[in-house]
């Protein structure tokens, strides 16, 4: 057995149909007033968060560029103790050489 269904459709219909005249005779500025409300807000929020991430930005850069300071330091030093032991042990061996040079004459002779 079924049973009748009965159409809803013509209370919509006219739903529509004042809608659509509505649109069609210019009310489209009352919609617009909300529509533009959130539309800054979505601009706002945006412009926020695009603020935020360059400013997560330029603190990463800024970190970045500190880390790159004390790494280029920290090389500058190290290659600075490298010629500086260098230096010392070529002194160190030039006084071996002197001292050799001074006492083997004294016991050759």
């Amino acid at each position: 057995m079924r049973r009748s269904r009965k159409r809803r459709s013509g209370g919509r219909r006219r739903r529509i149909k004042r809608s659509y005249a509505t649109l069609r005779s210019g009310g489209v500025e009352s919609f617009q007033g909300p529509a533009d409300s959130l539309l800054q807000a979505v601009r706002a929020r945006e412009g926020a968060a695009a603020a935020q991430k360059a400013a997560q930005e330029e603190e990463k850069d800024r970190i970045f560029q500190k880390i790159s300071k004390d790494i280029l330091r920290r090389q500058a030093e190290e290659e600075e103790m490298l010629e500086l032991q260098i230096e010392l042990a070529n002194q160190e061996a030039e006084e071996r050489r002197v001292l050799v040079l001074t006492v083997s004459p004294a016991l050759l002779g």
